[in-house]
């Protein structure tokens, strides 16, 4: 296992999360960073935003943290989540982005627009 850790910024509105360009770009970086890592990495998904990716995180991930610090927004993202059928390795974490926590390292971070 590699011991680095990746940052992806995307800094985008909802609109740019439908972006199939865009999303083809995340896709693509993802997969890299994914190929980086002997395994499933684990990944953490920060803000609403970045959660609208987790279709293409989902696949190769071991594990899967959202952030979201917002309550409302973190039901609908847990409600999504569950619809999809994904909440046996995705966890929700309500806590502020810029502050956040986490129990365990996480190989991957995506970051949503903080």
């Amino acid at each position: 296992m590699s011991n680095q850790s990746f940052v992806l910024d995307p800094g985008f509105q909802f609109s740019a999360a439908l972006d199939p360009h865009r999303r083809a770009a995340y896709q693509r970086a993802l997969e890299q960073a994914f190929d980086d890592f002997d395994g499933s990495p684990s990944v953490a998904l920060l803000g609403w935003e970045a959660a609208t990716l987790i279709d293409l995180v989902a696949p190769g991930a071991g594990r899967i943290v959202i952030v979201e610090e917002d309550a409302g927004r973190a039901e609908n993202v847990h409600a999504a989540i569950v619809a999809r059928g994904l909440g046996n390795n995705v966890s929700m974490v309500q806590q502020p982005l810029g502050s956040v926590k986490l129990d365990e390292f996480v190989d991957i971070v995506v970051a949503g627009q903080a």
